[in-house]
């Protein structure tokens, strides 16, 4: 039996232990928004929205969490937003788990309660941007099941969000030579030419 066959088989029977086990399957995707939109400076008070969606074929309990991203100089860190707990949570049924991980810089892990194929749900957290001296940083949020059922993927499990905390600096223009400048600067390189080549045959 050739590789590709036998590859094929050990997936398929792989497949069919998890249907003949009964292995829930539960596909969650992550939207998230940060408002208000533009430049949100230091000292700005706003809101993320997360909405978390069971893509199905069953019910799920998932859970998500923010995620390291590159800052811009080379150290990953987080966005420097700062939630305020209690009182992060604005709206929605998220919850932080029975048994929390270590908060995911100033945002905690949270789950919703468990949702069913087709359906989402949302919650809103308010944040205030901490002083910073990066011009701008993608937010990342990641989504995965916590319980209930498993999720066959994962390409739809984050969301990023580019964060702006101050006006880019303005292009530097390169001044263009005058016309003058330019036929003065042909007659130089024209004449280093022909003393280049004077000097190679002589």
């Amino acid at each position: 039996m050739s590789p590709t066959r036998i590859f094929i088989s050990v997936l398929l029977m792989a497949a069919c232990g998890q249907l003949s086990a009964g292995e829930s399957m539960a596909d969650f995707s992550i939207s998230a928004s940060v408002s208000p939109d533009g430049i949100i400076p230091p000292g700005t008070e706003g809101v993320l929205a997360i909405t978390v969606t069971n893509q199905g074929p069953d019910d799920g309990v998932p859970l998500f969490y923010m995620d390291r991203t590159d800052d811009g100089t080379g150290v990953f860190n987080y966005p420097p937003l700062h939630f305020q707990f209690p009182g992060a949570l604005l709206t929605g049924p998220c919850d932080t788990p029975p048994e929390p991980g270590p908060p995911q810089g100033e945002f905690l892990t949270w789950i919703t309660p468990a949702i069913v194929a087709g359906e989402s749900v949302g919650c809103t957290f308010a944040f205030t941007v901490a002083e910073t001296s990066i011009i701008s940083q993608v937010g990342r949020w990641t989504v995965g099941a916590f319980s209930g059922a498993n999720d066959p993927n994962e390409g739809n499990n984050v969301a990023d969000v580019l964060l702006l905390f101050a006006e880019p600096p303005d292009a530097v223009s390169v001044p263009a030579l005058s016309g003058w400048a330019s036929i003065v600067l042909a007659l130089m390189l024209g004449s280093i030419a022909l003393r280049s080549g004077a000097g190679h045959w002589a």
